[in-house]
């Protein structure tokens, strides 16, 4: 067992990893419950339909989404539907292993390249080391994404397996060990995370010019990278051809609804659905400094939600630098023993940037280009430092390494994709037992969680996404209508006509354009509220089929408040701003109440977010009035009540359609 190299105590690199497998899983815990938008909508409900064959009952109950490979998602659901479904807290904890073993293998390629730069104490690589590690485990896509089940720390696990590998077959004097083993290796692996999860596909052709670059004979070149071809699409069909399978005979696209402008499916028009394109570059500025932009918070560039990272920019300044000074050349020379394999990193790491910024430029999928990325930026400044002004200035730059990492970190502000305190059950509902064979749409999305929810209290059950474009105009209801799945959901819809529900969340602006498009009309005098501990309020509604329109009608709502009050009490809510939108909007609101009886103490107002707890919004006496921000929605509960905890009113918000 090979001991560790900067330290004089006894711990072996196995003892490292492991505490680092537990500090991970031990972060991931006190993140609390994951509840991100994916998991909602489709990563548990894909399992579920899978082992539940669901795919001649239910129709878009996912939306696009629900067309994904599921294998992912396996080791979640198995775990969170068995054995934890009552242990939220340690399925969170368990959460964290691919962010464990992602850090591992980032300490193990940092080791592997900090020791080639010769540093002259120990130390100095020990904090070296930990810089890289530390910086890389906490940009904005990483540390995002640590215990949820988007599934890119899964594929990033075995993306960087294939670049340990593929370094770690250089030698001490910077050659690269001619194998006919490891390019297969290299190959085979992102051959998998590409099957994995098609996001990773960026990878595989980044990957593919280093190996052919890496032995210094042309021959060899073209060997490996022939090899490390073949390796790839091979296990790439092993891994993904049984799923491209299944999606072909179902929809006569492989990669449904992805590349639907090559195979051409009967399922859906391409225009309808496909490669989401909203995060892509949108002018020369930004294809030359998109991660410039990554600099303002309020800013939407690469994310659905806002963040801050100058990780990218850092990386960009001190390479651009380094290469406006002339010194790449003279550092190569100079390190051509040591940083070999660091120079063809930073090839990868550029060209499968800008593959993910041609294809994707969405952040969640770079994560292993950001961890690359924190490396190599301490990498090049102590090559400059060491080229500059010898081993004398190895010192400060080790100083300089960690306050910049200190302060990237500090800078970085992360976005969080949705969490909630642990509490009983993974998943908390209580839906009401429905008519055997009934048929449930889901008028919003995320909803696929429900799913199997409602079939446990309920028998021979059916799912049916509604589009979610309907109120973009005429497009959508052609592109949904003249094609298979439109024609498929309008049959089961018929089949199901005397048992139709709809379901809705309360705060979001209900589909009822794309429900009308589709000849549903919605009883919404008998409807119940459906409470989860992972999302908002639900309401569930009796349905019944009309004729259908030609031309679905976009319908405008505006917010309304639902007043209850003990006796002796007023509430009253006036609205400084409620426009009608079509789509989900927020108010501003004014709350002016009296209270008739003495009151022990002050009144105070809570305003909840379900499932959210309450938080402390106004206080006043007996008497009192409180203005709220432009950010009040459907769904929301304000609660009036004595500061000993008695209540007095409650408002909740709704929707309600403009005149």
């Amino acid at each position: 067992m090979m001991k560790y190299s900067w330290t004089g105590r006894k711990y072996t690199q196995w003892t490292i990893l492991a505490t680092i497998i537990i500090a991970a899983c031990l972060i991931s815990f006190s993140r609390d419950q994951d509840v991100n938008y994916d998991l909602l909508n489709y990563h548990f409900y894909n399992v579920w339909a899978f082992f539940d064959h669901r795919y001649a009952k239910d129709y878009f109950a996912a939306g696009i989404q629900g067309y994904f490979d599921p294998v992912l998602d396996f080791p979640y659901y198995l775990l969170a539907s068995g054995p934890l479904a009552h242990h939220p807290a340690l399925l969170s904890a368990l959460a964290g292993i691919p962010y464990g073993i992602t850090l591992c293998l980032t300490y193990l390629l940092a080791d592997d390249l900090v020791g080639r730069l010769g540093l002259s104490a120990t130390w100095q690589r020990a904090v070296l080391v930990i810089c890289c590690l530390i910086l890389a485990g906490t940009g904005a896509a990483t540390w995002s994404q640590v215990g949820t089940t988007t599934n890119e720390l899964t594929t990033t696990v075995v993306v960087l397996s294939a670049v340990l590998l593929f370094v770690r077959g250089f030698d001490a004097s910077g050659d690269y060990v001619a194998s006919y083993w490891r390019p297969i290796g290299v190959g085979a692996l992102l051959g998998l995370a590409t099957g994995l999860k098609l996001t990773a596909a960026v990878y595989a052709p980044a990957m593919g010019v280093v190996v052919l670059l890496a032995p210094r004979s042309v021959r060899l070149g073209l060997r490996d990278a022939f090899l490390y071809g073949a390796a790839a699409a091979a296990v790439l069909v092993l891994s993904y051809g049984p799923w491209a399978w299944h999606l072909y005979q179902q929809t006569g696209n492989p990669f449904f609804p992805m590349f639907n402008d090559f195979f051409h499916s009967p399922w859906a028009t391409v225009a309808t659905i496909g490669r989401d394109v909203r995060f892509l570059p949108k002018n020369l500025l930004q294809w030359l400094f998109y991660p410039f932009y990554w600099l303002n918070y309020n800013r939407l560039t690469v994310n659905d939600l806002s963040f801050r990272d100058a990780r990218f920019a850092a990386f960009y300044v001190i390479a651009v630098t380094t290469m406006g000074v002339g010194l790449f050349r003279t550092m190569r020379k100079r390190f051509s023993a040591a940083l070999r394999p660091a120079f063809l990193l930073m090839a990868f790491t550029i060209i499968a940037y800008v593959i993910w910024l041609a294809m994707f430029s969405i952040l969640r999928y770079a994560v292993v280009v950001e961890i690359l990325v924190s490396m190599l930026m301490l990498l090049l400044l102590m090559g400059l430092a060491d080229r500059l002004f010898g081993r004398s200035a190895h010192l400060p730059a080790v100083a300089i390494a960690a306050l910049l990492t200190v302060a990237l970190i500090a800078y970085a502000r992360p976005p969080d994709w949705g969490h909630v305190a642990y509490g009983r059950s993974v998943f908390v509902a209580d839906p009401p037992k429905l008519a055997d064979g009934a048929m449930v749409i889901f008028a919003n999305q995320p909803m696929g969680f429900l799913a199997p929810l409602f079939a446990a209290h309920g028998h021979g059950l059916h799912f049916l996404g509604m589009p979610s474009c309907f109120g973009a105009g005429q497009w959508c209801y052609n592109g949904f209508f003249h094609y298979d799945l439109g024609r498929t959901m309008r049959a089961a819809l018929q089949a199901h006509a005397q048992n139709l529900y709809v379901a809705y969340y309360l705060n979001k602006a209900p589909s009822f354009p794309g429900l009308a498009a589709f000849g549903v009309a919605v009883d919404t005098a008998n409807c119940q509220t459906i409470t989860t501990n992972v999302s908002s309020d639900i309401r569930l509604c009796h349905a019944h089929l009309t004729q259908a329109g030609q031309h679905p009608v976009v319908s405008a709502y505006r917010l309304a408040a639902e007043v209850t009050a003990q006796r002796g009490v007023r509430l009253r809510v006036d609205w400084a701003d409620n426009r009608c939108a079509a789509q989900t909007g927020v108010g501003t609101a004014k709350f002016m109440w009296q209270v008739a009886q003495p009151v022990k103490g002050s009144t105070e107002l809570y305003v909840r977010s379900p499932p959210g707890p309450q938080t402390l919004f106004a206080a006043g006496g007996q008497q009192g009035s409180a203005v709220t921000g432009a950010w009040v929605q459907a769904g929301q509960e304000f609660t009036l009540r004595t500061h000993d905890g008695r209540e007095l009113a409650i408002v909740r918000m709704r929707y309600t359609p403009c005149q």
